[in-house]
């Protein structure tokens, strides 16, 4: 091998292993520990704005805000239609008289009961039902306000004493009175 040849060789095996003694070196210090962080870099540029998110959820209910002011006044309703009559709820019954002898008028006066309905006129006496003489022309109907006023008479032979008057309307309503027998 001549002159020129050897020189080349050997510039090119000096120069593999230089560069193989570097690649060995990075190597190396590529295997060691660890290093500590580094500082934090300066802050880069804000990026673009990214695409818009989509509706949330509802949140928590809110505290209870003031109370408002009062509204103005509406305007007045019309005037409904006409209601029935108030029928009261306890029916009761007066005897005209303090005490009644035999074949002697008396007046009965009622209020509570059905109205517009018939009504029927009782006396008990030890148990028994007894009947009255109606004085008064015309049905035995209760009028419109839930009342009435009639005239009746008491024919029959009763020991003097104090016996129960009954007065039933058509609904049931009873009503009871003292009726004095003189």
């Amino acid at each position: 091998m001549g002159d020129g040849m050897k020189r080349s060789l050997t510039l090119r095996s000096l120069s593999i292993l230089v560069v193989l003694s570097f690649v060995s070196l990075f190597v190396a210090a590529c295997m060691g520990d660890d290093g500590s962080i580094g500082s934090v870099g300066s802050k880069g540029d804000t990026g673009p704005a990214g695409p818009a998110g989509g509706p949330g959820g509802p949140g928590p209910q809110g505290p209870q805000g003031d109370r408002g002011s009062r509204g103005s006044e509406g305007a007045s309703g019309s005037q409904g239609s006409q209601g029935d009559a108030a029928v009261a709820t306890v029916a009761s019954l007066t005897v005209g008289s303090s005490s009644v002898a035999v074949g002697e008028d008396f007046s009965l006066n009622g209020s509570g009961f059905a109205p517009g309905g018939a009504y029927t006129v009782t006396l008990l006496v030890g148990g028994q039902e007894r009947s009255f003489i109606h004085v008064d022309s015309g049905p035995l109907v209760v009028n419109n306000s839930g009342a009435f006023n009639s005239k009746w008479r008491y024919a029959s032979a009763t020991p003097a004493g104090v016996y129960t008057l009954i007065v039933t309307d058509e609904q049931g309503d009873v009503a009871t009175a003292p009726f004095v027998i003189s």
